[in-house]
């Protein structure tokens, strides 16, 4: 089963919407508000009072800026800035687990937010560390040591060019390592615990690449739709934005990506039906 190749225009056709005998985001969009709005009503105002503290403060510093003076945010306006971090995480997790179980076990959503106390949600949020260091620490020593050598300025320019293109390289790398062991997430989702890192990776050999252009057809081209909109608007009308449309440009986004989340999500769900099946494994009820 490890070696099937993943069916990529299929697979990113069912995370959008209808498909043969799949149904998913179009369809089951009700189902994406009943697991997001508890979060959406937390978040927004949250969204709404951060962004205006932010927005107010650098007005008000900007007011009496002078040379040399370095624009810092204020201990509360840092402090909302932190806990709208951690509670926009938790609604990520909280949804996608959700959205997780309703197309691969065909779980009906419960209440929103009430999947905060489950194991499973907190054994993906483990799984998700874990596949977050693999991904990102190569990168950031290999960072550290460009710096180190570029700024003992030894190397030439040619040299420096070289060395300061194997961050990138090792990151390409590790993002396709995290694909492939992204497989365990959806896994944790569903309660199946004898998946292990390792047969994620010995399942979705020779499908790093199609793994790649489903994540950036379903996860990250749908976060693309709003800033693009956004940025027509000001090449048409520069003057249309103000400190009041910032706040709003803000919460808007905010909400507009816990809301497209689940198209990613779905387009890992179907990944995981394909590679493992949808409720193989000792799957196990929400617990």
């Amino acid at each position: 089963m490890g070696t099937a190749k993943l069916p990529l225009r299929d697979t990113i056709t069912h995370a959008y919407s209808s498909y043969m005998e799949y149904s998913s985001y179009v369809e089951n969009f009700s189902d994406v508000l009943r697991i997001s709005w508890l979060w959406l009503a937390i978040i927004v105002p949250l969204s709404i009072v951060g962004s205006w503290m932010e927005v107010s403060g650098i007005a008000g510093v900007t007011n009496r800026l002078t040379p040399g003076t370095h624009l810092e945010s204020s201990p509360g306006t840092t402090a909302v800035s932190l806990i709208l971090t951690l509670i926009v995480a938790l609604a990520a997790i909280s949804i996608a687990v959700a959205w997780h179980r309703r197309l691969i076990l065909g779980e009906s959503p419960r209440a929103s937010g009430s999947n905060l106390i489950s194991n499973s949600l907190w054994r993906y949020l483990g799984a998700g560390v874990l596949i977050t260091l693999i991904a990102i620490l190569p990168s950031i020593i290999a960072i550290a040591a460009v710096f180190l050598l570029t700024s003992s300025h030894r190397a030439g320019d040619g040299a420096s060019l070289i060395v300061s293109l194997v961050p990138f390289l090792l990151w390409m790398v590790t993002y396709g390592i995290a694909l492939r062991l992204s497989l365990v997430l959806p896994a944790r989702a569903v309660t199946n615990l004898t998946l292990s890192f390792k047969q994620a990776w010995a399942d979705t050999r020779g499908n790093t690449w199609r793994l790649f252009w489903g994540t950036v057809a379903c996860a990250f081209l749908p976060l693309c739709v709003l800033p693009i909109l956004l940025a027509l608007v000001e090449a048409y009308n520069p003057n249309s934005f103000t400190a009041g449309s910032a706040v709003v440009i803000d919460t808007l986004s905010t909400f507009y990506t816990l809301l497209v989340l689940p198209i990613g999500i779905g387009f890992l769900s179907f990944a995981y039906r394909h590679f493992v099946g949808p409720v193989s494994r000792a799957a196990r009820p929400e617990g």
